[in-house]
């Protein structure tokens, strides 16, 4: 798994002015929401990458991996965005095929619509991911207060970015425990092993959840003391 913590904490640019840099590259993802501008997209989607590539550990290959994560639901509501179904067709069609009475087509109209959703989502996650591995939690959790956001929500972003990661980490020990013991070498042994490790995930997942409840119980007494 990547540790894009680790990688921040190892950036050529962790320590050269974090919070502006943070409102730089969140002032384009909003930009980049409201705009609608396939350049722009590909302009700070371009530079993301080249900061990342530029600043940080990462290589290409790395980079595109780390990508390829949000990636697959990109590319799935892409394609629900491209396609549609009808009893009619539009007269900018380029793609159909019917279904008994009715049509499954591509118009140029949801084609143009997918492009730009596309490019919008690549251009966001690279600039949420040109943050996470240049800039250290620490220094995000010092902007955060400096916009002055409540201390409950910086405490639970903190505790949800950790969470997520640890339950990635579980996932994988899991896959790869079940490939050691050759719990995919067939379909029905792959389906069982797969129940098995989300049954797995979610006992843990109770467990982590439990010891972050009692820790943060315990924080609150300690501070009504």
């Amino acid at each position: 798994m990547i540790n894009l913590d680790a990688i921040a904490h190892t950036s050529k640019v962790k320590d050269f002015y974090p919070k502006l840099r943070i409102s730089l590259i969140l002032g384009a993802l909003i930009l980049s929401i409201f705009v609608n501008s396939k350049d722009l997209y590909l302009a700070f989607l371009g530079i993301s990458i080249f900061w990342m590539l530029t600043t940080t550990s990462l290589n290409l290959k790395s980079l595109l991996k780390l990508l390829s994560i949000p990636m697959f639901f990109v590319i799935t509501s892409t394609i629900v965005i491209m396609v549609s179904l009808g009893k009619s067709l539009p007269a900018d069609v380029v793609f159909k095929t019917n279904i008994g009475s009715i049509f499954l087509f591509i118009s140029k109209a949801n084609l143009a619509l997918a492009l730009e959703t596309f490019l919008r989502s690549l251009c966001g996650i690279s600039m949420i991911f040109c943050i996470s591995t240049t800039v250290p939690m620490g220094h995000f959790m010092k902007w955060l207060k400096l916009m002055h956001f409540p201390e409950e929500f910086i405490e639970l972003f903190v505790l949800t970015y950790r969470f997520i990661f640890i339950l990635i980490e579980e996932a994988l020990d899991l896959v790869i425990a079940g490939d050691m013991r050759f719990g995919y070498i067939s379909i029905k042994n792959a389906f069982q092993t797969m129940g098995m490790m989300i049954q797995s995930l979610l006992l843990k997942t109770f467990k982590r959840y439990e010891d972050l409840s009692q820790a943060l119980e315990l924080r609150q007494n300690f501070d009504d003391l």
